[in-house]
Parts: structure tokens; C-alpha cells; sequence
């Protein structure tokens, strides 16, 4: 019985090995197909012209080795059953064939495959060259072993086994992926890439020319990654080389972006969590992540930025547009977000570390933990901000519900307003200089403004529709308005200008010593109370308040003229430089009481009393327009000579 033999059934070319061990050769001169092999008999040449398949079978034997020789072109379709345990393709299958199908468990290639149809390779491949599989389906039932040669697939590919020491991979068409591919250099996916289950890829950059679908699997790229189109469905995605992101990624589960991600078009991501190890360059295109987001090195040239969850902020971010934060900032390190505006819908944990906004902030939640706190632009604050030192808000500060600002050192170099009259509160707890260099409520008053105790405030004008409260050392310059609401100051108050309080049926309160070389007028119907001396330490130039009300003082010493147009307690010395003191209500005397004014006039419009002496020294005209002790009679009266 021979062992190996060759027939024509028709058109097709059977060649059938039936013992172990055996070995066929099939060699084409491009006129004649010619076999030979184990124990053949016979010339064993076929004319091309008369083939239009060839059909390979074997037995359950074993061993047995079917051979394309080298020569000219294979022309036809080529089957290879399961039971001829290996094939070796040497000479090139040509486009004619219309398909080719081997189940050898082991397959060498070592020439280009192309077919109209499609292509099956049922057991291990080992390529010992580099090969062109062309055709419309090419699946790989096992593993591909390269041994340092290209493969390409002009075509779709179905991997169901692993590709490993492939030099190139490349596949024009849709890929279905069941199991890793490793390269040496790179793999480019033309069409679609399905993964049927979760891969690695290992190249040094895998281009996704037409994206992926996970469909629930996970992918990892052990290399760079060029993401020209979306890649949807997958669990996890990770690349631990550069990323290049041209269209969005979707995954249920993390991504995870080892080395630089560049963006050469508008992204979103959108996963669990996405973690940016070194970095975003935005070449002007915008980035959004939707999850949360790990920023560990520095995002530069996006037009926009946008997180929707929770963002661990350890370097900073720079776009050319706005940066919206959706959920929690937790920083990382000390971070510098740089935009036209900064919108943290759910406030900032600072860790002690450091956060500057350089552009505008929007500021809608809570700030906790930051050491320091800095915006240049214009801050609109809903929500409290605390930190270990300073605040420094270099444009206008926009209140969009009540703040409370804590820290040691804050600034407000711009105005400070609120976003509807009297609506909204202002509170600084600062243990060191709080400073405001500009106007408070004068575009849009606020509701109160309140600093505590143990710092010192600076200000220039203040509106509001409720109270102002200064526990601290105060230093006033300008206007400072309630609508009927209370003024005071607890502390010291230093004048560094020219300054009027008004509060309408509101108390104005000065705790402490009150100088500076300005004037001050204090407009209230209710009560004005100087708890120390006035212009002890430094004359003022004037002080003046109105009528209707009540003023009750200390000791006032100032420049020129003293005014009080209310009903006046006194005690102590009252002393101008040649100018005029007067009270246009009554007077009441609460200690023992002196009045110098050199050549300015002195004038007591209504009634005198207390039990207390009463000491009226001007070398000009002194005036007692209302009987004096008539209701509590004074233990002296003296005027001067002259």
C-alpha cells in the first residue's frame, strides 16, 4: 500500500498521507503541480489548469508533514485537515485561490498568503519570514511565533491564540483579539479591534486606527498607544508608555496613562477613575474626564479641563479656557490651577498643601485644609475657605452666599461685593493682618462683615444693609454705611484717612483709643459710644457726629473742630488747637469733665448737669445756651480769662 498519494477528483487535487510519519511535497513550476513524498508511486504532476482546489488529508497516525516546496506561486485554494500534524507553506499562495483552510497542529509560513476568501490556520504558526496574509478573514485558531519576523494581515483578523517575537503586527482590516500580542516594534490596527477577551499588547507603539470594543474586556498596551478613534466598552484600559488620544476612551473600571498623554483632538474619558502618572500636553484641544481623576504630574496646553468626580490634584494644570472640578479636590502637593476660571463645585481638601488659582475662581463648596490660598482673578466665594496662613484675592471677591474665611494673613486686593444687596455675610477669622485694599459693598452691599479678635484689620469703605463688627484692631479710611444696623470696633482704631460712619438708628461703638491725623464723623439717631480716649495718642483733625442720637465719650483731643450735634456724655479733656467744641443737645457730665479749645469758641447749646466739675477754658467766646446743673447740679464750672 503506498503511503502517500496524489489524484484529481474532478478539479480538486487530493494528495492523501495514510501512514505515520509520512511527508508530502507539492511544488509548482507555474504550469504543473508536481507531488511527491513517502513511498509515492507515479509522476505525479498536474497540469494548473486543470486544478482549482487542493485537498490535503491525513490519518489519526501521527507524524505526518505536508510541504509547499519553493518554486512559483500556488494558484488555487488549499485545505489541509487536522489529522497532518504539520505544514510548511515555502512558496507563495497566490490572490487566485479563493481560500485557504489548514487544522496542522504546527504551521510554518515562510511565504505571502493571499486569497479572495478566507483564510484558516487551525494550529500553532511559526513564521520563518515575514509574511503577508491577505484575504477577507484571517483567523488564527492557535499561537503565532515570529522569531523576529513581520507579520501583516491585508484583511480582518481573528487571533484566538497569543502572537508572540513578532517583529511588526499589522491588520488593515477589524481584528477580533482573544490573546495577547507582543512585538518588538509596532502593531497597527486599520479597522475595529473587538476583544473577545482581556489582552495585552507589548509593542513599542500599537496604533488603533479605527478604535476598539471591549465588550467588557480588559486592555492593557505595554508600550506607547496612538488612539485615533474611540475605544468603548472595555473594563480597564492601560498604557504604560506615551498615550497620543484623538478620540474619547469609555471604560467601566480605571485607566490608567503611565507616561505622557498627548491629545491631538478633544477627549473624554470617561472610567472610575482616571490616573494621569506623567502628565497631559493639550496642544489647545480640551480634556474631560468623567469619573474621578489622579493627576500626578503636570497638565499643560488644554483649552479646557473637566472632572466630574472627585480629582487628586499633585501638579498643576494649565488651559487656555475654564477648568471645571465637579466633585472634592484632595491636593496632593502644593498645586497652581491656571484658567480664565476655576469652578470647584465641591470645594478643596488641601492636605496642608498650597493652591493658587491664577485666573478667576468659582468658588461654590467648602475649602479646607490648604496652607495657603491665593487667586489673582476675581474670586466669587458661596462657601467657607480655611487655611493654616495666608488668603490673598487679587481681583474682586464676589459673594455668592455667606463666607466665612479663616487663616493668618488675608487680602483682598480688589472690591469686595456681593451678588444681591444685604444677601450675603462676610466673615474673617484671621489671627494675623487682614487688608482690604479696596471698597467693600459698594457695588453690591453685603449683609454684615464681621473679623474676630486678635489681629488687625485694615479697611477703606464698607456698605452694608446689617451690622459691621471689628473684634480686632481696626485701621479705617472712608465711609462706613449700615442701613439702621450697628457699627463697632473692639480694638484700637487707627484713622489712615479721612473717615465718616454711618448706621442710621444703628449703635456705633469705638471699644478702644481711636487716632490717627484725619477727621472722623460718626452719623447715628441711636447711640455713639467712645469707650477710651480719642486722639490720645495721635490728634485728630476733627471729630463730628450728628443729631438725633446720643454720644458719650472719653477724652478727645484733635486739630481742629470737636462737633456734636446729638446729646453728649463727657468725662475727661477735650482739646482742639484754636478751634471750635460744641454740643448742640444736652450734656451730661460722667466724670469731671475740661474743655480747651485756645482761640476756638466753646458752645454747650442745651442743658449741663452731672455731679462733676466742669472746666471751660478758650480765649474766644464760651457759650451756655441752657441752664447748667439745673437738673444735677455740678460740683464746679470754671472758665478761663481772656
Amino acid at each position: 500500500m503506498l503511503a502517500v498519494t496524489a489524484t484529481l477528483d474532478g478539479s480538486t487535487l487530493q494528495i492523501d498521507l495514510s501512514a505515520a510519519n509520512d511527508a508530502a511535497v507539492l511544488v509548482s513550476d507555474g504550469s504543473y503541480y508536481t507531488v511527491s513524498g513517502t513511498d509515492f508511486d507515479g509522476d505525479g504532476a498536474f497540469a494548473v489548469a486543470d486544478v482549482s482546489a487542493i485537498a490535503v488529508t491525513g490519518t489519526a497516525s501521527g507524524g505526518q508533514v505536508f510541504t509547499i516546496a519553493t518554486g512559483s506561486g500556488i494558484e488555487d485554494s488549499l485545505s489541509v485537515s487536522a489529522d497532518v500534524g504539520s505544514t510548511t507553506i515555502d512558496a507563495e499562495i497566490l490572490s487566485s485561490a479563493s481560500a485557504v483552510e489548514i487544522l496542522s497542529t504546527a504551521i510554518t509560513l515562510a511565504a505571502n498568503v493571499s486569497t479572495s476568501g478566507m483564510q484558516t490556520y487551525g494550529g500553532w504558526v511559526s513564521l520563518a519570514a515575514s509574511v503577508n496574509l491577505t484575504g477577507s478573514t484571517i483567523t488564527l485558531g492557535a499561537a503565532v511565533a515570529g522569531a523576529s519576523n513581520a507579520l501583516k494581515i491585508t484583511g480582518d483578523a481573528d487571533a484566538q491564540g497569543a502572537i508572540t517575537g513578532v517583529s511588526t503586527f499589522d491588520v488593515t482590516g477589524t481584528s477580533q483579539l482573544a490573546a495577547n500580542v507582543s512585538t518588538s516594534s509596532t502593531q497597527n490596527y486599520g479597522g475595529l479591534v473587538t476583544l473577545a477577551s482581556g489582552v495585552e499588547l507589548t509593542a513599542t507603539t500599537v496604533t488603533f486606527a479605527a478604535g476598539a470594543a471591549g465588550t467588557s474586556n480588559a486592555l492593557k498596551i505595554t508600550g506607547d498607544a496612538d488612539v485615533q478613534a474611540a475605544i468603548t466598552g472595555v473594563s480597564t484600559f492601560e498604557v504604560t508608555g506615551t498615550s497620543t488620544l484623538a478620540a474619547n476612551v469609555s471604560t467601566s473600571g480605571t485607566q490608567d496613562y503611565d507616561g505622557l498623554v498627548s491629545l491631538a483632538a478633544s477627549v473624554e474619558l470617561t472610567g472610575s477613575k482616571i490616573t494621569l502618572a506623567a502628565g497631559v500636553a493639550g496642544a489647545s484641544n480640551a480634556l474631560k474626564i468623567t469619573g474621578n481623576a489622579d493627576v500626578q504630574a503636570a497638565i499643560t496646553g488644554v483649552s479646557t479641563f473637566a472632572v466630574t468626580g472627585a480629582s487628586t490634584l499633585a501638579a498643576n494644570v494649565l488651559s487656555s479656557g475654564t477648568q471645571d472640578y465637579g466633585g472634592l479636590v484632595t491636593l496632593a502637593s502644593g498645586v497652581e490651577l491656571t484658567a480664565t476660571t476655576v469652578t470647584f463645585a465641591a470645594g478643596a481638601a488641601g492636605i496642608s498643601n498650597a493652591l493658587k488659582i491664577t485666573g478667576d475662581a468659582d468658588v461654590q463648596a467648602a475649602i479646607t485644609g490648604v496652607t495657603t490660598f491665593e487667586v489673582t482673578g476675581t474670586a466669587t466665594l458661596a462657601a467657607n475657605v480655611s487655611t493654616s496662613s495666608t488668603q490673598d484675592y487679587g481681583g474682586q471677591t464676589i459673594l455668592a452666599g455667606n463666607a466665612t474665611l479663616t487663616g493668618v494673613g488675608i487680602t483682598f486686593i480688589g472690591r469686595v461685593d456681593g451678588t444681591q444687596a444685604g444677601a450675603q455675610a462676610l466673615t474673617v477669622i484671621d489671627s494675623g493682618a487682614t487688608l482690604f485694599s479696596a471698597n467693600v459693598g459698594s457695588g453690591t452691599s453685603l449683609a454684615s462683615l464681621t473679623t474676630n479678635a486678635g489681629g488687625t484689620v485694615s479697611l477703606q469703605s464698607v456698605t452694608t444693609t446689617g451690622a459691621q463688627q471689628y473684634s480686632d484692631n481696626a485701621t479705617l479710611n472712608g465711609t462706613y454705611t449700615t442701613t439702621d444696623s450697628a457699627f463697632s470696633v473692639a480694638g484700637t482704631t487707627t484713622l489712615a484717612g479721612t473717615t465718616a460712619v454711618s448706621t442710621g438708628t444703628g449703635n456705633i461703638t469705638f471699644t478702644g483709643t481711636v487716632d490717627g491725623t484725619y477727621g472722623l464723623t460718626a452719623n447715628s439717631t441711636a447711640a455713639t459710644l467712645f469707650g477710651a480716649a480719642v486722639g490720645g495718642g495721635t490728634a485728630l483733625t476733627s471729630l463730628t457726629t450728628n443729631a438725633g442720637g446720643t454720644v458719650s465719650l472719653q477724652s478727645v483731643t484733635t486739630t481742629g473742630a470737636q462737633q456734636y450735634g446729638d446729646n453728649a456724655t463727657l468725662n475727661g479733656t477735650y482739646t482742639t488747637t484754636d478751634s471750635a467744641f460744641s454740643v448742640a443737645g444736652t450734656t451730661t457730665l460722667a466724670g469731671t469733665t475740661a474743655v480747651s479749645t485756645g482761640t476756638g469758641n466753646i458752645t454747650f447749646t442745651g442743658t449741663v448737669d452731672g455731679t462733676y466739675g466742669l472746666t471751660a477754658n478758650s480765649t474766644a467766646a464760651t457759650l451756655f445756651g441752657g441752664a447748667v446743673g439745673g437738673g444735677s447740679a455740678l460740683t464746679s464750672l470754671t472758665t478761663d480769662a481772656g
